[in-house]
């Protein structure tokens, strides 16, 4: 079974992913693996300690750094992130950090569609989303289309939203600005409602609690049990 999360951040999905992992058995899902590929560990993978690093690098620095001196990730990263100390207009690397997150998470999905259970604690809508925050321009058709094609391959997608709960936790890699995540979940709902198909497998946590939303995951993991068998 492929379930995913969605929502904005400090909502839960983490939690409720791990959650998932960890009653495997209880629930009827033995050998579900949760997809590490997620915001934090792409900016690891590019060589940046924070996803939101990206929007204070120079993408021009990074990319000639990568592409043409062909330095360590670490290095790019840091080259670029003083490019932008330094002149701080212009391009940074978030475009081509949304674009690498789309296809990895993607791929890692693809490579286990066949091959047993997993939950994801984002999906490609989400980072949709996100790319219309912070870079419009490269949400052409093709993005869009990858984002709603793979979101519609999911068995069942829990939306957490922001009523039920967020719990930053004075945790530096998330922006504390209410008004950010309030668009975000403006955007990702619309998102989801474009879609007769993704709202058909979608299951809103707007119960709060824990408790109260492991009741919802367990019936709507038991729908679509019975609705893909």
């Amino acid at each position: 079974m492929r379930i995913a999360f969605c929502g904005a951040s400090g909502t839960g999905k983490s939690t409720l992913a791990k959650w998932i992992v960890e009653n495997a058995a209880e629930l009827k899902l033995d050998g579900i693996e949760l997809n590490p590929v997620g915001s934090r560990s792409v900016a690891k993978a590019m060589g940046f300690s924070s996803p939101y690093d990206v929007d204070k690098a120079y993408g021009p620095t990074y990319d000639d750094f990568i592409t043409q001196k062909n330095l360590r990730p670490e290095a790019a990263a840091f080259a670029a992130l003083v490019a932008w100390e330094a002149r701080p207009q212009g391009p940074t690397v978030r475009p081509r950090f949304q674009l690498k997150l789309q296809a990895d998470k993607i791929a890692w999905e693809a490579d286990r569609a066949d091959a047993g259970s997993f939950v994801t604690d984002r999906t490609p809508l989400d980072d949709l989303a996100y790319a219309v925050l912070h870079c419009r321009e490269i949400v052409d058709a093709a993005f869009y289309e990858r984002a709603m094609e793979h979101t519609k391959s999911y068995d069942v997608v829990f939306y957490c939203p922001l009523p039920a709960g967020q719990w930053l936790d004075n945790d530096s890699a998330r922006v504390v600005d209410k008004t950010y995540h309030v668009l975000f979940d403006a955007l990702l709902w619309g998102l989801l409602d474009t879609s007769w198909d993704l709202r058909a497998r979608s299951v809103y946590l707007s119960l709060p609690g824990r408790e109260a939303r492991e009741a919802l995951i367990r019936d709507g993991i038991d729908e679509a049990g019975r609705t893909t068998t």
